[in-house]
């Protein structure tokens, strides 16, 4: 899966303010001569191989389904991938705002599906386990509306998902139905049930072509990171909470996370030993020393059920005795991006940071 240009991906830009047959005539009429097609058609789930013009419920207003057209509506694009994907997705943008009454409103956003080929379910989990990790990350760069609502709702605190999500043993299609196969979530696992991707729902509107391509690079750089993360540092989650219990299914998390690296961590009388992916004995640690590997006392070996159940945080102690072992560096938000995707990022934060003081104000 690493590297952009491995990835296939999709965009729905929701848009307010044009009738849709309309936008379909501005639209042909810019890109005439690209080989790029864009049609209108009824609201429908299909892939199809060109640009396709359709309403949608959220957004539409004076919806008339038997010559599918409104005011505002969604363009969907057919399956791109790499350079040459955003490339087209350029110039739809430049066509959708060649018309002048398409417009931005609270109601729009911007969706994006990501695949790529061999995708495993411990993919999956990395990725939606390190977004609930620095949903605060991603809030920050996202207007309010868009940091917790009914078609983009919080992961983080979503804790029946997110042990779902943990604890799937399914195939990946099955993984769709985690958390009761609710779709409208940040990361939107039912997509993988029919086109095997996973969606990103919380990206604000926008018909803005550098916004999308950053936010399309973001995420596939996220994804790529969320592979090769291996601790939480500091006061940053590891959001597997589900409870393993018995000495051999003791610290699910502290385990998971060495798994995640290659190695393997065993009990042994009171001590647990760890042993990397050639099955030679690299360290062995006490009983009392894995439960302070959690912060602040969050798994407490007097607690009342011995059932170790994981607490928020990892000590710093801990994150560095795993990038002692594994050579990676602990997880931030920011890991593995693109110097111009974080540049992007950072520039974004502070301007949403200054309008929201300034609205205060």
């Amino acid at each position: 899966m690493f590297g952009f240009e491995n990835k296939k991906f999709g965009v729905e830009i929701e848009f307010a303010g044009a009738w849709l047959d309309q936008v379909e005539a501005t639209m042909q009429r810019e890109l005439q001569g690209t080989g790029v097609v864009v049609a209108r058609e009824g609201y429908n789930h299909n892939v199809r191989s060109y640009w396709k013009i359709v309403t949608d419920s959220s957004v539409s207003e004076r919806i008339s389904y038997r010559d599918s057209n409104a005011i505002g509506g969604e363009i969907v694009s057919p399956v791109l991938q790499g350079g040459a994907g955003l490339a087209q997705l350029e110039q739809i943008c430049n066509a959708l705002n060649a018309h002048p009454d398409v417009k931005i409103n609270i109601k729009c956003g911007l969706h994006l599906h990501l695949s790529w080929s061999n995708c495993t379910t411990r993919q999956i989990k990395n990725i939606v386990k390190r977004y609930a990790t620095f949903e605060d990350g991603f809030d920050s760069m996202m207007p309010r509306s868009r940091r917790n609502s009914n078609w983009c709702a919080n992961i983080s605190r979503e804790t029946s998902f997110l042990r779902d999500v943990a604890g799937h043993t399914g195939s990946l299609r099955e993984m769709s139905r985690c958390g009761g196969g609710n779709r409208y979530r940040k990361v939107n696992l039912v997509p993988l049930s029919r086109y095997g991707s996973i969606e990103f729902r919380q990206h604000s509107g926008t018909t803005d072509f550098e916004k999308i391509k950053n936010w399309v690079l973001l995420m596939s750089d996220f994804c790529d990171a969320s592979q090769i993360a291996a601790t939480s540092n500091g006061s940053a989650a590891n959001i597997v909470d589900y409870r393993r219990q018995g000495s051999a299914r003791a610290f699910a998390e502290i385990r998971e996370i060495f798994e995640n690296n290659g190695f393997e961590c065993k009990p042994s009388g009171r001590n647990w030993k760890i042993y990397n992916a050639s099955g030679e004995l690299v360290l062995t640690v006490s009983g009392q020393d894995m439960f302070r590997f959690y912060a602040q006392g969050a798994c407490h070996p007097t607690a009342a059920r011995r059932t170790r159940q994981a607490g928020p945080t990892f000590t710093t102690e801990f994150s560095q005795l795993v990038e002692s072992l594994t050579g990676n560096a602990s997880d931030t938000w920011m890991r593995g991006i693109r110097p111009e995707v974080a540049a992007y990022v950072a520039a974004r934060v502070t301007s949403l940071s200054t309008t929201s003081q300034r609205a205060a104000a």
